[in-house]
């Protein structure tokens, strides 16, 4: 039942985040709603709590160190989708829709459970390149270090790419670094 159900929405845009607030408490009767300026506001009972946090795209880049333990609630909303965000796996909301669509998308967020998993078809090895890649080795790096060939490794570069639709070494990175392969620290 929706009446239970808590959310954080978190921006440092005021109007924003008032507007989302307004939009929510509107047409989710019962709902818990909090409005953050960032994620590290939240106390740890209050994020074990939370069902879902709406989380802008400029914070969530900024504080993707904290919200990666936490990605299967995270929903990320802004105005445009970032190559580097769009293979993330997780859900993202356009603000630029409709209030119609917007509240359906909020609702089928909140009626189901978000999938946590991440694994797109990858293979082990393909796992390992990609995250061999995100840490910035070279193909050649990348063969001497897992007993490989060059060949094989250009191989796996080009399944990973086709699999997961990111062509570039930074979206690499960014799809690690959301799936936890990687840390950025």
């Amino acid at each position: 039942m929706l009446k239970d159900r808590k959310i954080a929405v978190i921006t440092s845009h005021f109007l924003e985040g008032r507007g989302l607030c307004s939009l929510l408490t509107e047409n989710f009767s019962g709902i818990g709603i909090r409005l953050l300026t960032s994620p590290v506001e939240l106390s740890d009972s209050e994020c074990n709590s939370c069902d879902l946090f709406l989380v802008s795209a400029d914070l969530f880049v900024l504080h993707f160190e904290y919200l990666l333990p936490r990605k299967n609630k995270v929903v990320v909303f802004g105005n445009t989708f970032s190559a580097e965000l769009q293979h993330s796996s997780l859900p993202f909301l356009n603000v630029n829709t409709s209030e119609s669509d917007f509240v359906k998308q909020i609702d089928n967020l909140l009626n189901k459970s978000i999938s946590q998993d991440n694994n797109d078809g990858l293979t082990v090895r393909e796992t390992e390149v990609l995250t061999l890649v995100a840490k910035g080795l070279l193909n050649k790096e990348i063969a001497d270090q897992l007993g490989i060939s060059l060949h094989t490794v250009i191989s796996h570069r080009k399944n990973i790419a086709s699999k997961l639709g990111i062509k570039t070494v930074s979206g690499f990175t960014m799809y690690a670094a959301m799936n936890g392969l990687i840390s950025l620290s």
